[in-house]
């Protein structure tokens, strides 16, 4: 059994949402993206640990820009074979199908239905299928050590109940033996000098201040005497050569917790109950070689239905074989229903070639993008909005270099994503291989992209008279023909209305022939503008670590403010305005 899906609405920043989950599913969105209401509401309907209390949600809890006259949280079961499910949701099962609603009317009591479809609910008066089918939340502030002790408890009591007759019988011949040496070293405690002496003085005043104590003596003993009541109280510890150290740190007790939990996993199941695991930044307290780690393990190790939120890049490059889900400010990634959604990005990511890396994985979080062609253009644009007082981790926005990857993919992902982008691209003039002509590749490029966000190009070409020849012409150099310049500058403006910027020519020619000229100039110490093309060439000279020097070099970038350069900043920031405004539930 696993939850296909849930429909949300009107409940804290959901308005009116459907979201599919797979066996395991990876959320992911960042801060206020709705990721732990998300999972609140999933435990509204199967978590034990809320009361009926719990359940009678507060005004605060009703979506602020939807105004509902209810709050509705519904959840469709699939694959329902369970013999212990069968029993207790009965004839609600229909073809393994079974669904669970949540229902709070603004001035009334909450009310709970279950059915074998959504339009055939029938009233229920108890969560009582939860004694079969519960959520197991772990929280991202999670108390580690309440945490390990349970799950101490609960393996150590599965494991226990396993065993066979000769290995119970095995284990309680052991267990008197304990307690004898129990008593025994009580004894050798008590035959210590500085013990018998400690004890002296005390059994002297207790027989001079009171009475009836004839046969009580005062006596130090272990503070467990009982083995029953020792073995219930052990305490899980790593051994460094025959050395006890305890756990103490909050990483490795991280670790520690999900050893165990996926120990437990490994064990015979109790048949008689169904346990979805929902699990809230497993990253805590790892450093990020740790955190690969452990999603790995967690990807491959888990059988049982996991929902597992995070905010951590590496989680999101290492999670695999199951199903990402981002979530955005307000509202879900694909704007309206999140149903296929976590495919769609999926299908971007396999047109990348691999899953992702810890660099582009900030994709994920972040809500708004801003690609480039490589690290000297990302660090450029870095320093210069950070010289225009326009903070992009305020404003959430990454900028990110594309490299040998190529454009396209980033421009996939971030539209299944649902995540506003922007990008600027070299104007870039090459051969034609095996020829002499040259063509308008920058240009080319752009067009590409226009039509991976379903641009008209083909309508804007034939309407404006631009053909593939007229952004191509045979040599003698690269240098451009008026009528592919002509047709070129159309196309630049076409392609700006979709976020797709061309340089002039690349970064370094528009820096070194723009305002930033005399900066470049003098910290170069290359005279201008008479060397411009030496100024331009020494730039690309190993140009991200160049680029690098500069602007720790405290450039005045701010004389950048009306420059060309910087409009794709600006086309960005008025999208990502336009958007909060104008979207539901943001």
């Amino acid at each position: 059994m696993r939850i296909d899906c849930v429909h949300i609405k009107g409940f804290r920043n959901f308005v009116d949402q459907t979201i599919s989950f797979d066996n395991k599913t990876l959320i992911v969105g960042g801060n206020d993206s709705g990721k732990t209401n998300l999972l609140y509401s999933l435990r509204i309907l199967f978590d034990p640990s809320l009361s009926p209390r719990d359940l009678e949600l507060d005004l605060s809890d009703f979506n602020v820009q939807s105004s509902p006259d209810e709050i509705v949280i519904e959840a469709r079961l699939i694959d329902v074979t369970e013999k212990c499910l069968l029993s207790i949701f009965k004839d609600a099962v229909m073809d393994g199908t079974v669904c669970v609603r949540y229902r709070l009317p603004r001035d009334g009591d909450y009310e709970l239905y279950t059915g074998p479809k959504m339009d055939a609910l029938e009233p229920c008066q108890s969560r009582s299928y939860i004694r079969a089918l519960t959520l197991e939340y772990v929280r991202g502030s999670r108390d580690l050590g309440s945490f390990l002790r349970r799950q101490q408890d609960k393996l150590l009591n599965i494991s226990k109940n396993q065993r066979d007759d000769d290995e119970a019988d095995a284990d309680d011949a052991a267990l008197l033996k304990i307690q004898k040496s129990l008593n025994s070293l009580n004894d050798e405690i008590s035959d210590l000098n500085y013990v018998k002496g400690s004890l002296a003085a005390v059994n002297d005043e207790m027989e001079k201040l009171s009475s009836g104590n004839s046969g009580y003596r005062a006596k130090f003993v272990a503070s467990n005497t009982d083995a029953g009541k020792l073995l219930d109280n052990l305490r899980l510890m790593y051994l460094s050569g025959n050395a006890p150290l305890s756990f103490g740190g909050e990483g490795r007790g991280n670790q520690l917790y999900f050893a165990t939990w996926l120990c437990e996993q490994r064990l015979p199941r109790n048949q008689e109950h169904v346990t979805i695991y929902a699990i809230e930044e497993p990253e805590a307290h790892l450093h990020p070689h740790q955190q690969r780690l452990l999603a790995d393990y967690l990807s491959s190790n888990l059988d049982e239905q996991v929902l597992i939120t995070t905010h951590s890049p590496q989680v999101a490059e290492h999670f695999s074989g199951g199903r990402i889900l981002r979530l955005s400010e307000g509202i879900d990634s694909c704007g309206t229903d999140a149903h296929g959604c976590g495919q769609d990005v999926d299908d971007a990511l396999r047109k990348l070639g691999y899953r992702l890396n810890s660099i582009s994985s900030e994709v994920f979080f972040c809500s708004g993008a801003f690609l480039v062609e490589g690290p000297s253009e990302r660090i450029f644009y870095q320093a210069a909005c950070d010289a225009l007082n326009f903070n992009l981790d305020k404003s959430n926005i990454s900028v990110l270099s594309v490299d040998g990857i190529g454009f396209e993919p980033y421009v996939l992902v971030c539209r299944a994503l649902g995540i506003p982008f922007v990008l600027r691209t070299d104007n870039d003039v090459f051969k034609v291989p095996n020829t002499g002509a040259f063509h308008l590749a920058g240009i080319e490029r752009g067009i590409r992209l226009a039509k991976d966000c379903d641009a008209d190009v083909n309508g804007f070409m034939e309407g404006n008279g631009i053909g593939a020849e007229t952004l191509s012409w045979n040599g003698p150099d690269e240098k451009v023909p008026q009528a592919a310049r002509d047709a070129a500058g159309s196309v630049r403006e076409f392609l700006k209305s979709y976020g797709i910027y061309l340089a002039d020519v690349d970064l370094e020619t528009d820096l070194a022939n723009g305002p930033l000229a005399g900066e470049l100039s003098k910290y170069y110490m290359i005279s201008f503008p008479s060397d411009v093309d030496d100024l331009v060439r020494t730039m690309k000279h190993r140009k991200a670590e160049n680029m690098h020097r500069f602007v720790r070099s405290n450039p005045h970038l701010c004389c950048l403010h009306n420059d060309p350069i910087l409009k794709p900043v600006y086309f960005l920031r008025n999208l990502m305005s336009a958007r909060d405004t104008d979207e539901p539930g943001s």
